[in-house]
């Protein structure tokens, strides 16, 4: 875990996931190359500086994103989990990301925490990737995007609206 996602100043939420059997279940939490696109209607990627170096060059995350979507299911990210989406490309060849409205943690907030040269640019990845990237306004604030089952929120801030959203639209997709 980030050290700076967690400390005795958190929010109760955050307390009482880490105290939880749902949390204890990550300690056995199956590869990547173990799951099946199949089995999943919803992939969902958390935060946290240590995905900008795990996720982007995945090809079996990257893989697992694209079955999982091409089959009609469900992608979400918040903060720096986004930056696991750039690589994706989805059966018809194009990237995730093109052409739809998303978001992360940007490059303003990143240089308010001080890491710009530390870590790379999330911004300027799903731009790249032909994203219309909306940051957070102002900063730290809540900010979620959907689009098309596509799911994204800027920051911690943006979490608990990003899995209402989420809820919501499965919830009347199914009726």
């Amino acid at each position: 875990m980030d050290p700076s996602s967690y400390n005795e100043e958190s929010d109760e939420i955050s307390k009482e996931f880490i105290k939880s059997d749902a949390f204890k279940q990550l300690e056995t939490t199956k590869p990547v190359t173990e799951c099946k696109a199949a089995d999943y209607d919803l992939i969902f990627l958390a935060g946290g500086h240590g995905t900008v170096f795990d996720f982007p060059d995945d090809k079996n995350l990257a893989t697992l994103i694209a079955k999982i979507y091409d089959k009609g299911g469900y992608v979400a990210a918040v903060c720096h989990g986004p930056i696991g989406l750039i690589n994706v490309k989805l059966g018809n060849g194009e990237y995730l990301l093109k052409d739809k409205a998303v978001t992360g943690f940007s490059n303003e907030e990143e240089d308010a925490a001080g890491l710009t040269t530390v870590v790379p640019s999330l911004e300027d990845a799903m731009k790249a990737r032909g994203g219309k990237y909306v940051p957070a306004s102002p900063m730290f604030t809540p900010q979620i995007r959907a689009d098309n089952r596509l799911f994204t929120g800027a920051n911690p801030a943006s979490a608990s609206a990003l899995a209402e959203e989420i809820v919501r639209t499965i919830a009347s997709a199914s009726k």
